[in-house]
């Protein structure tokens, strides 16, 4: 069984409400959730947790994504981040590691976020867990 999946999601209750369905079909997770710049600073100074995710949003300019990014990438180094957003705007040295757009839905936001997280199964272990998981309510 894969271990507990943490994920910081940073923006709308909107994007926050995806990633929280998307976490409940990924099975063992934590989600925090950090509403500005100011959240995200002082759950990384009252919560000791790493993070294997952290999801970023729209909702801010350019230059506030960069401002999080990058304290992301201090706080939490080995976190992958993936932004939520629909413009095609490329930007050099992005400080991001994935775009996804902003309307997916929570079936193919959990694969990437267990992509990223490298907490994917194989069909043959899911389909084994639901085995054992089928075994054990039966008894």
């Amino acid at each position: 069984m894969p271990g507990r999946l943490s994920v910081l999601v940073i923006g709308s209750m909107e994007l926050t409400n995806v990633v929280r369905d998307a976490l409940v079909l990924c099975g063992r997770s934590r989600l925090a959730v950090a509403a500005n710049y100011w959240d995200l600073c002082s759950l990384s100074l009252r919560d000791a947790a790493q993070f294997q995710v952290a999801i970023l949003d729209v909702s801010f300019s350019d230059r506030e994504l960069r401002r999080r990014a990058e304290y992301i990438r201090r706080r939490w180094a080995d976190a992958a981040i993936l932004l939520v957003r629909d413009d095609s705007d490329l930007v050099d040295d992005p400080p991001y590691d994935e775009r996804l757009p902003a309307g997916i839905n929570p079936e193919e936001l959990a694969a990437v976020i267990e992509r990223l997280a490298g907490t994917e199964e194989t069909s043959g272990q899911k389909q084994a867990s639901r085995s054992r998981h089928a075994c054990r309510t039966a008894s």
